[in-house]
């Protein structure tokens, strides 16, 4: 047994299945079929549909989105993935909107989408997401929810802009020492907060590990050190 309290969980306005959640916009993670019903970051993750224009964009989309979470793939990942598709779905209304199926994505369409996003004064970062998740829905749908898309119509793989990933920056001897002095640990009214900062000085996790870690998470190593 576990000294962790259980958990209820309420079933009664969770949809029975892919078919009721289908016509809605809002896919909520405790409403998610696949039984994926954990949540460690504290936020539920919301995927939303409501922005995809047309509704040959938002099938597909749908389609795409069940595929990956039957994957494994994080909703709150599938959730970042779709906002990149409400901006080609915005673009193809705008540019356009005589497109009515898949059929209608021709590759110089594709090209000029690119060269709007290149030259649109978003982040590097931005126009890597925005053009590769496109170029993944493209590739992943294509004989799903995007069925008779032209055989020509693809974004290749060097064609997505380059992130800006730059290192770290190093902080300072004299700034570290000050972070894990004991006598400054000790300003920190919380053991929890003093062992975070302890654990990301000496150990290389990263934020994103530590909050993942139980409270008993220690273990004794072969060399009998913690």
């Amino acid at each position: 047994m576990t000294s962790n309290p259980l958990r209820v969980l309420d079933g009664g306005g969770v949809p029975y299945g892919w078919e009721e959640l289908w016509a809605r916009d809002h896919w909520r993670q405790h409403e998610l079929p696949h039984g994926d019903l954990q949540n460690e970051s504290g936020r539920e993750a919301v995927v939303r549909f409501e922005r995809l224009v047309q509704p040959w964009v938002k099938e597909a989309a749908k389609r795409w989105v069940r595929a990956r979470l039957l994957a494994s793939i994080a909703p709150q990942s599938m959730s970042d993935y779709v906002l990149h598709l409400w901006a080609f779905s915005g673009w193809l209304s705008e540019r356009a909107p005589e497109v009515g199926s898949p059929a209608g994505v021709t590759r110089e369409l594709l090209e000029d989408y690119m060269l709007a996003v290149r030259t649109g004064g978003l982040a590097a970062g931005t126009k890597s997401a925005r053009i590769g998740t496109l170029r993944a829905f493209l590739e992943e749908q294509r004989e799903d929810g995007l069925a008779g898309l032209p055989r020509g119509t693809m974004i290749h793989a060097a064609e997505v802009p380059k992130g800006d990933y730059r290192l770290p920056k190093g902080i300072e001897g004299r700034v570290f020492d000050q972070f894990v002095d004991p006598a400054n640990l000790e300003l920190l009214p919380c053991e929890q907060h003093r062992t975070i900062v302890l654990l990301l000085a000496f150990t290389g996790l990263r934020v994103s590990s530590v909050v993942t870690l139980r409270r008993d998470a220690l273990q004794i190593g072969s060399d009998n050190h913690p």
